[in-house]
């Protein structure tokens, strides 16, 4: 088909525009592979690989694109001192499935912690802190059988022990600053 005119959407007609779809035909394969290989010479891109996990590229004007990241994640990251909690999402169609990625900024320096690191930090401390009040508690009963024993009556409690318990039950209203 040779176009004659130009048509808009408000004036093409079905069979002109089944004359046209039937024209481009195999050209869609076509046009999408011109399209990749013009992002990738825009790009620059040598080589890129995807591992394990890891994603990695090696790209003409990587120094560019590294300094136009590296101004980006210091805009969100902002007074945060290791990580931005804003999330990044972006779209990418792959085998015409839609699939979200997300990126999250984190600084990497001496002494800032991922998230990962500091959530597991925090568990083991609780974990220590657990256990911690695990012996103490078992010691504060130790402490009303001995006292039990002497006296002979099985509902003493120690008072070393009751303080104790009472200390952790109100810890708000008993702190000693």
């Amino acid at each position: 088909m040779s176009i004659e005119h130009r048509h808009t959407a408000d004036s093409i007609t079905d069979d002109a525009l089944d004359a046209l779809y039937a024209e481009l035909a195999g050209r869609d394969a076509e046009a999408r592979e011109r399209w990749i290989q013009k992002q990738e010479e825009q790009l620059g891109i040598k080589w890129a690989d995807f591992r394990a996990g890891n994603w990695e590229m090696s790209l003409q004007a990587g120094r560019d694109f590294a300094a136009a990241y590296v101004a980006a994640a210091r805009a969100l990251m902002g007074d945060a001192p290791n990580y931005s909690e804003t999330k990044l999402m972006f779209d990418v169609k792959i085998a015409e499935s839609p699939e979200t990625y997300t990126l999250v900024v984190q600084r990497h320096a001496p002494g800032a912690l991922t998230p990962h690191e500091a959530r597991e930090i925090a568990e083991r401390r609780a974990e220590r802190a657990e256990a911690a009040l695990a012996r103490l508690t078992t010691w504060c009963d130790e402490l009303d059988a001995t006292a039990q024993k002497l006296v002979r009556d099985p509902s003493v409690e120690h008072p070393v022990a009751a303080n104790v318990r009472h200390q952790l039950a109100q810890p708000e209203e008993n702190s000693t600053k």
